[in-house]
């Protein structure tokens, strides 16, 4: 059961909407790789507007490496916590602390 879980989840990711951060990015960006956000504010708001458009989609948050400066703090609420079908996953982008 626990295999199962795990490769549904795997799988689910692999086909999740991308949002992506950069501490070179700009806040007016899109979030796409070519076009980072800057912050995680922006990129949690990149979500929120992803998740009321697609509800049942997995989305993940990548982050690139270096120093994230929160000029305000970082809420998450319970909406930002997707479902098991659709979560929201915060991660570092590949080779990236």
């Amino acid at each position: 059961m626990r295999l199962c879980l795990t490769l549904c989840l795997l799988l689910a990711v692999a086909h999740a909407a991308e949002i992506h951060v950069a501490p070179t990015g700009n806040d007016a960006n899109p979030g796409t790789a070519e076009q980072p956000a800057a912050n995680l504010v922006r990129a949690r708001d990149l979500a929120r507007a992803v998740r009321a458009k697609t509800p049942d989609e997995p989305i993940q948050i990548i982050l690139a490496g270096g120093e994230y400066v929160l000029a305000e703090p970082l809420v998450l609420t319970p909406e930002d916590g997707g479902t098991e079908k659709a979560p929201l996953i915060w991660r570092s982008a590949p080779g990236q602390r």
